[in-house]
């Protein structure tokens, strides 16, 4: 083409650049060394929501693509801008929009010679909660099949259909094998957990009982039950030593004792007892006690003054107790300790000298608390306390004393004069 009828062309290429129009050179792309990044907000939607792409384009030293510069997109669910154009900053954004579907969205972002980038974003109602149920909750040292039941709601409460869950155990094989299960139409999922007699025998003391898991996508908590190995138990005993302490002191001890027993009446051994008590402070501090090779499980019970002082006055005993995985269910049992209530008759001497009396104390079966009222408005809570008076006269003076739940109260008339 001669250079006079080159000319026209690049005229009228100029004028559609500036009327904006398309001339037939090639569109933008990230030039080599260029890193891309894509990220997704939220990157949980419903089956028909929305959630912004975000592509972030840099050269190799760090600063952003030219403007304009086309980032082409694609995705495996949903819909979304093919190409979109990077700003001053070398950013482009797009929208992915729900069709309809549920699964994982996974966005990528291509441009030039530039390393592809993905994100993904989870489809569909999002699972708020899930539950899971184990049946039965132990097995013998043979082994056996546990049928797994997970169920999964949404945050309006309602099961979800075609949410995906994945099992894990931590003895044993899944029938799933550890793969994503989607729920059904009342949102639950079905998995069948075998162990073997071998697992068992291999299976360390600290893993008894054993953990199966389940979880449902990443906006719900999983959730867990415990599969204990071995005989279930079919009896728990409790005994206290002693059955009573005193309702007054500090630092009273009491030993628990479980016993616990098998199917065939025999003592069940590692089994795990679980201590409670109604008031004060267990060794164990409630977790788990094994028993030992005699079906036997012990625990300390310290309890104080304080401690008995929050129980109401018109109780004079407490409840402590023990339970136990028995298959499917929880053996429990209870035993109370008696509070011992020492009786007191307060009494006291008064011995004047002038206007000062010494007060003795003189009640019997040690009380632990005294008040004293001297009739002049003046009170006293020592228990041998001396006062002394401003005027001669006689005086009513009252001394209240306690112990534990006990009280007692007397009142005598004493003389004094200058």
């Amino acid at each position: 083409m001669s250079k006079k009828a080159l000319l026209p062309c690049l005229v009228l290429c100029l004028l559609a650049l500036g009327l904006g129009l398309a001339c037939d050179s090639a569109s933008p792309v990230a030039p080599s060394g260029t890193l891309l990044s894509i990220s997704a907000s939220p990157n949980e939607i419903s089956a028909n929501g929305s959630s912004t792409i975000r592509v972030t384009a840099l050269r190799a030293n760090g600063t952003p693509v030219n403007p304009g510069t086309i980032v082409r997109l694609d995705t495996t669910i949903g819909s979304i801008d093919e190409q979109v154009e990077t700003d001053e900053q070398g950013e482009a954004r797009a929208i992915l929009r729900g069709d309809g579907r549920i699964g994982t969205a996974t966005v990528t972002a291509q441009s030039g010679s530039a390393e592809a980038t993905t994100v993904e974003v989870a489809v569909g109602e999002v699972a708020t909660s899930v539950s899971l149920q184990a049946d039965p909750t132990s097995l013998p040292n043979s082994g056996g099949k546990i049928r797994l039941l997970a169920s999964v709601r949404d945050d309006q409460g309602q099961p979800l259909a075609g949410a995906t869950v994945n099992f894990t155990t931590q003895v044993g094989t899944l029938g799933s094998g550890g793969a994503f299960e989607p729920t059904d139409s009342s949102g639950q999922v079905e998995d069948i957990l075998t162990v073997s007699q071998s697992d068992i025998a291999s299976l360390p003391a600290s893993l008894n009982p054993f953990q199966v898991s389940v979880q449902a996508g990443s906006g719900a908590e999983g959730a867990t039950v415990e599969i204990t190995v071995g005989e279930s138990a079919s009896s728990l005993s409790l005994q206290a030593t002693p059955s009573s302490i005193p309702d007054a002191g500090d630092g009273h001890e009491v030993t628990l004792l479980a016993a616990v027993r098998g199917e065939q009446g025999q003592p069940l051994a590692g089994a795990q007892v679980n201590f409670t008590t109604q008031i004060g402070r267990l060794k164990s501090g409630g977790g788990f006690v094994p028993t030992n090779s005699e079906g036997q499980a012990t625990d300390t019970l310290t309890v104080s003054e304080s401690d008995i002082n929050a129980l109401p006055r018109t109780e004079n005993a407490f409840q402590v107790g023990a339970e136990v995985g028995g298959g499917a269910e929880v053996l429990s049992t209870t035993f109370e300790v008696r509070l011992e209530t020492v009786p007191l008759e307060a009494d006291f001497r008064a011995n004047p000298d002038g206007l000062t009396v010494q007060f003795t104390d003189i009640t019997s079966n040690d009380p632990t608390s005294w008040l004293w009222s001297f009739g002049d408005q003046a009170t006293s809570r020592d228990q041998n306390p001396t006062h002394t008076y401003t005027s001669d006269g006689t005086y009513s003076v009252t001394l209240k004393v306690t112990r534990g739940r006990s009280e007692s109260q007397i009142t005598k008339q004493v003389q004094v004069s200058d």
